[in-house]
Order: C-alpha cells, then structure tokens, then sequence
C-alpha cells in the first residue's frame, strides 16, 4: 500500500519510508512496478520515489479544461507557439475520446440492464 508520509515529503510503502526499506525491498518495488534494480541504495530511492509520483500524478482525476498554456508564455518564439497548440490539440482528442467511451459505456449499462 502506498501512502505520503505526513511529517516528510516521502512516501510510505507497507508502512515504512521508502529510505528506511532494505536494498532487497526496494528492489522488490522497482520490479513489480518494471523498473531497472541496478545501482546503489540513493539510486534505487530516488528512482522509486518518482515513480510513486508519477503513479500518485495518473491516479488524480483528469482535468475537464487545460489551463491556458499561453498565458504567459513567450509567444514571439515559434516553436513555442506550435508545441502548445499541438498539446491544446492532443488534450481537445484526448478529451473527446474520453467523453465517447464515457458514452459507449452508459450506453451499454443501459442495453445490459434492458435485457
């Protein structure tokens, strides 16, 4: 189980800090989670630690809007420009396909429970 420590910005994993875990424990995480076991205990801490904080960022709930990436930025720098569009763009699919499958699946409750 895993949970953010309340007295330090760690996490916990069965219970325990993940810097307080044995080398063979923390390996134990990094493989059921399909990550490299290799290299010195700091590593292996720091690399179990962002993928809990990437795990812990994918379990929020996604947000219904994308900020306004312009805001603030430069835009004057092109590059700049296109990436943002392009991620405005991937959020509006991502968002739209999202709402259909949401659909699909009411829409399959309501045929299951027809029958």
């Amino acid at each position: 189980m895993l949970k953010m420590a309340d007295d330090k910005a760690d996490f916990k994993v069965g219970g325990k800090l993940i810097k307080d875990l044995r080398v063979k424990d923390l390996k134990e995480e990094l493989e059921r989670r399909g990550l490299p076991k290799t290299g010195s205990k700091t590593q292996l801490v720091t690399r179990l630690r962002s993928q809990l904080q990437l795990e812990k960022l994918q379990a929020q709930p996604a947000p219904d809007q994308l900020p306004d990436l312009n805001e603030g930025a430069d835009t004057d720098n092109e590059f700049v420009k296109q990436y943002l569009e392009q991620r405005q763009l991937l959020f509006k699919a991502q968002k739209e396909a999202r709402r259909k499958l949401e659909e699909e699946e009411r829409l399959g409750q309501s045929q299951g429970q027809g029958t």
